[in-house]
């Protein structure tokens, strides 16, 4: 079991949201020694297309973990209105393992009609 208390924050701002394709993934982040992407569907995923935005942690190396390690990590993604303020969070606790999974996030992170500006 790897054990850190790495503490890490990053703003990942997306231009063009509206023109995204079907999926898209941040840069590679560090933290302590793991690297980190988020996954993010705007549309949403296969089970929430044209319903929710889905957005996923993904473990860049879990897949070359030994049999037997694991990896706890314990976020938060939230997705910022940059013209009113504010914005919606989720917090997440879970494990990273060969044998478990190599992403873990929120197929229904928000509904699309959360995103559209008022008229």
């Amino acid at each position: 079991m790897v054990k850190s208390n790495d503490s890490f924050k990053s703003e990942w701002k997306i231009n063009n949201f509206s023109n995204l394709g079907v999926d898209w993934y941040s840069e590679e982040f560090t933290v302590g020694d793991h690297k980190w992407k988020l996954w993010l569907f705007p549309k949403g995923n296969q089970q929430n297309r044209g319903h929710n935005i889905s957005i996923f942690l993904v473990s860049v190396h879990s897949k070359d973990f030994d049999h037997y390690q694991k990896l706890k990590a314990n976020y938060s993604i939230c997705i910022n209105d940059q013209i009113k303020g504010g914005g919606h969070k989720r917090f997440c606790c879970t494990w990273f393992s060969t044998t478990r999974t190599m992403n873990n996030g929120y197929p229904g992170f928000m509904p699309l009609t959360q995103l559209h500006d008022e008229e």
